[in-house]
């Protein structure tokens, strides 16, 4: 049940706490957390800063909806996205 109180109805795990999440089990515990508590309160979570297919991984197993980060590429110059998409169309 998500709170009608915020308007919102996703959760963003800051990078701080991807970044040392594969090093640490307090921090992997403290991720999992977040997204059980987003998850109760009836929020989507989406976890910023993934730089390693691991990341990826513990993520998905421990429930994280969404992930984003330098692991799928840099942002791109509006130029050079311009380019990118023409070349797969």
């Amino acid at each position: 049940m998500k709170s009608s109180s915020l308007p919102a109805d996703i959760l963003k795990i800051d990078k701080s706490f991807i970044d040392k999440m594969d090093e640490s089990r307090s921090s992997r515990r403290y991720v999992s957390a977040i997204i059980s508590i987003g998850h109760i309160m009836g929020f989507k979570v989406i976890s910023e800063g993934a730089e390693k297919a691991s990341q990826i991984d513990t993520l998905k197993d421990i429930g994280c909806d969404y992930v984003q980060g330098f692991v799928w590429g840099k942002p791109l110059t509006a130029e050079d996205a311009a380019k990118l998409v023409e070349a797969t169309v």
